[in-house]
């Protein structure tokens, strides 16, 4: 799949004068955004649009076409098929209204002439941040697209992934690229799921799902993509008339959701029960993998670090005693009436320099496996230079930063998970976050 993820050349079938459509939307975002290869506007009824040549059909390009985006009414897209051909196998149907609109003749007659490697038909398609190989129907400034980092997505559904694609733009999740298969005819979850456990430039894989149509072959690529990266799947269509609905939205098999749980217990996958838990997971899965579930909390709001606490006793997390020599050192670095425990409250009026003293003394405690740590930002000890603080410790041990607010604490938490730092708004979401990551290395120890 290498050329479909990273085309050099693209013919986009359905574009028009109307730069509103989704073909011309499509066009006019790989020509504006930042994708160098070439690009084709397939129209046979222009010669010319958006001040570039347009073809009657993709076989008459001369060059190369390495990918042809079809995104014209449904009753045409098997005829442009057969011609597409001509030119490659990778191809991608943005068209909806085939089998889960209840149109099984077109849905036949579509499979019948799909080549081996087509994405969709009803889908996104998809967005490579390096290359910036983009389908999205969507503009650049209703859909920021998010920076380039070590995350794939696979998502069922185009409206999920595009929110997904959103929230990782809002929060400075780095993505390295995303695919929307809707149907799935040809290509599905578990064909992208085998080629990002193989790609060495991802780190980890993000996965949405209604249901498969083809439960071995699912299960057999999550155990394989499980054993070589984390994955985190977010399953809908768990019941009722959510199965229903999910049936007519991509024509999926929503299946029994226990099914759906034994299947991602045994491949030791993360399962995400909300679009918030998935990015917390995701952020968590950069950290190292930690030796045990002793936790260390630092925070300057001693009210933040009691709810820290709390969670963690909740979740069977230990709160231990640090070292003498720890406890020396603290007690030596810090003033006098700082209470040296677990949690450590280095107080309202703690600066910069003072959670480094505290981190560098924790980070090397023998007892402790990881390190949480809550930042109040409005002392006026405080500034953003805690960022290049705390990105020095990144790496010693699975390390997560809470820092509760509003639009300035925001504007902190970005920085700090573009920096590679796990952050949150909340400490309870904080803390679960590092439970999954210890978790997780219980049950897949190799990761």
């Amino acid at each position: 799949m290498k050329r479909l993820f990273n085309p050099s050349s693209i013919a986009v079938v359905g574009v028009s004068a109307n730069p509103a459509k989704v073909g011309s939307t499509i066009f006019l975002n790989l020509i504006n955004n930042g994708y160098g290869g070439k690009v084709y506007a397939v129209n046979p009824h222009h010669k010319e649009l958006f001040g570039k040549r347009a073809y009657a059909k993709v076989s008459s390009i001369e060059g190369a076409v390495d990918v042809v985006v079809i995104a014209t009414p449904a009753s045409t897209v098997p005829s442009i098929i057969r011609d597409a051909k001509k030119k490659t196998n990778n191809i991608i149907v943005i068209s909806g209204g085939f089998g889960e609109s209840g149109n099984k003749d077109l849905e036949k007659k579509l499979k019948r002439v799909a080549p081996k490697n087509m994405v969709g038909p009803n889908c996104l398609g998809i967005y490579s941040a390096k290359s910036k190989f983009d389908t999205l129907f969507f503009a650049e400034h209703k859909l920021p697209r998010p920076p380039y980092g070590d995350t794939a997505i696979i998502s069922q559904s185009g409206g999920v992934g595009s929110t997904i694609l959103g929230l990782a733009a809002k929060e400075g999740v780095g993505i390295h690229s995303f695919v929307s298969y809707g149907n799935g005819y040809v290509l599905d979850e578990s064909d992208f799921l085998m080629e990002y456990a193989r790609n060495k430039e991802v780190g980890k894989i993000l996965l949405y799902i209604e249901g498969v149509k083809d439960g071995r072959k699912f299960s057999k690529a999550l155990a394989y993509a499980q054993k070589r990266k984390p994955v985190i799947v977010l399953k809908a269509g768990k019941q009722g008339k959510a199965k229903q609905a999910a049936t007519t939205h991509t024509g999926a098999i929503a299946g029994s959701y226990l099914t759906y749980k034994a299947v991602f217990k045994k491949a030791r996958v993360v399962e995400a029960e909300s679009f918030e838990k998935m990015f917390d997971y995701a952020k968590i899965f950069s950290q190292p993998r930690p030796n045990g579930n002793r936790l260390a909390i630092i925070t300057n709001g001693g009210g933040l670090g009691v709810m820290a606490a709390d969670e963690a006793v909740k979740l069977s997390l230990e709160l231990p005693q640090f070292t003498p020599s720890t406890t020396r050192m603290l007690r030596k670095s810090l003033p006098s009436y700082v209470s040296v425990n677990n949690p450590l409250d280095v107080v309202a009026d703690a600066a910069v320099e003072r959670y480094k003293k505290s981190l560098q003394a924790v980070m090397e405690d023998r007892n402790i496996d990881m390190v949480l740590v809550n930042i109040l930002l409005q002392p006026p000890g405080m500034d953003t230079s805690l960022v290049e603080t705390i990105r020095g410790f990144v790496g010693k041990k699975p390390l997560a930063v809470v820092v509760p607010g509003g639009m300035l604490e925001s504007t902190l938490r970005r920085m700090l998970t573009q920096s590679g730092i796990p952050t949150y708004p909340y400490p309870e979401r904080g803390v679960d976050a590092l439970y999954t990551l210890y978790s997780s290395s219980k049950t897949s120890p190799t990761l």
